[in-house]
């Protein structure tokens, strides 16, 4: 498992996940040996306390799946790196494009995945505090 930034597009019904990387490395020589790959992704953490029941629960968010790599090619690296800053920022976001020669943009074609979500309401719990934990 290895955590990683990611962008989100959708192209013709195929939903891709995009991430970036420094040219060499443990994580592409894994891929290059098999691009088939499982992931997972969580958010929306957080400890729901029922006082009146003295009990407690998670609430989050979650989808895990399956997909297969593939490299983008230079001439499409600065729109991939484009949607990967659109996902924390403006996608007008200004950077620098010499960085692109030491970065390697790779996508991941998603193949099939399922989520979940659990927000634990309980409407005759009166008292219920949420802690967050992002």
């Amino acid at each position: 498992m290895v955590p990683l930034n990611f962008g989100v597009d959708m192209e013709e019904k195929q939903l891709y996940l995009y991430f970036h990387c420094a040219n060499q490395g443990k994580k592409l020589d894994l891929i290059r040996q098999n691009n088939k790959v499982t992931f997972e992704m969580d958010c929306e953490h957080n400890i729901i306390l029922y006082d009146e029941r003295m009990s407690c629960t998670m609430g989050y968010a979650s989808v895990i799946g399956h997909g297969e790599i593939e490299f983008v090619d230079d001439d499409n690296k600065f729109k991939a790196l484009k949607i990967l800053m659109r996902h924390y920022h403006s996608e007008e976001f200004k950077f620098n494009t010499n960085l692109m020669k030491s970065t390697t943009v790779f996508r991941l074609k998603v193949l099939d995945m399922v989520g979940k979500r659990r927000n634990n309401i309980h409407p005759e719990e009166k008292t219920k505090r949420h802690i967050t934990l992002e």
